[in-house]
This record gives C-alpha cells, sequence and structure tokens, in this order.
C-alpha cells in the first residue's frame, strides 16, 4: 500500500482546524483514508460511544449503522485494550486479543463481514 504524502499532508494540516470545530473531522479522516488507500476510518470516543459522537467516512456507514443496531458500541470488544494503553501509551490488537481470537470472535467477524481486516489497530495516547 502507497500513501500519497501531498494528500495525508493535506488532511493532517486540517487537524488542528478540527480540534476546535469537530464537524471537520470527518472530512480529516476522509482525507487520511484517501491518503493511505484505507477502505475507511473513524474516530470512536472512549468514555461514551453513541450514533451522534462517532466520527466515520462514508464508505464506514453501513458497518457502523450494523455497529450500533448490533449493540457493539455497548460492549466494545477493544475496550480491553486500555489498560495497556494508559500503561503503555501506545496499544494493539494483538496485545490484548490472541490470534484464534481475531479469527474466531463474533466482533471480528463483524469486521470481516464489512471488508475490515482484522490486522492490528494502533491507539496512541494524546500527549
Amino acid at each position: 500500500m502507497s500513501v500519497d504524502l501531498v494528500k495525508l499532508d493535506r488532511a493532517l494540516d486540517r487537524t488542528i482546524e478540527a480540534a476546535f470545530d469537530p464537524s471537520l473531522w470527518k472530512d480529516v479522516i476522509t482525507g487520511i483514508s484517501d491518503a493511505t488507500g484505507s477502505c475507511g476510518a473513524n474516530i470512536i470516543p472512549l468514555s461514551e460511544r453513541n450514533r451522534h459522537l462517532v466520527v466515520y467516512t462514508d464508505s464506514m456507514a453501513r458497518a457502523f449503522e450494523d455497529y450500533f443496531d448490533g449493540g457493539w458500541h455497548i460492549n466494545e470488544w477493544r475496550l480491553r485494550g486500555l489498560p495497556f494503553l494508559k500503561r503503555n501509551g501506545a496499544v494493539q490488537d494483538h496485545q490484548f486479543t490472541p490470534r484464534d481470537v481475531f479469527e474466531k470472535h463474533a466482533y471480528y467477524k463483524f469486521h470481516a463481514k464489512h471488508g475490515i481486516r482484522n490486522g492490528p489497530s494502533n491507539w496512541r495516547r494524546p500527549t
């Protein structure tokens, strides 16, 4: 996967602006997704997850409809990674989910249904 650095730079330049105007985050993550050739991108708050707080690219709309309709926002699998994030400042899925669970757990089957790879999710604590 190649990254279009010009597009990525343009998208990242808008993050400061989006910090003050949250309505811009969708454009920012759409730009990042386009620049990296990703299937989509999203921002899910850790403290509260509801349809009005989650930001996602248009390509993720159906997946997030199922995310909320299926109750995944109530039992968000990746919250299991919070202790690693708090302790280390970053976390990847494999630190709290063994490979066999990646392949068998309903949460990851939900991802596969929507064409979302079950690769590592990288989180970083804000500095």
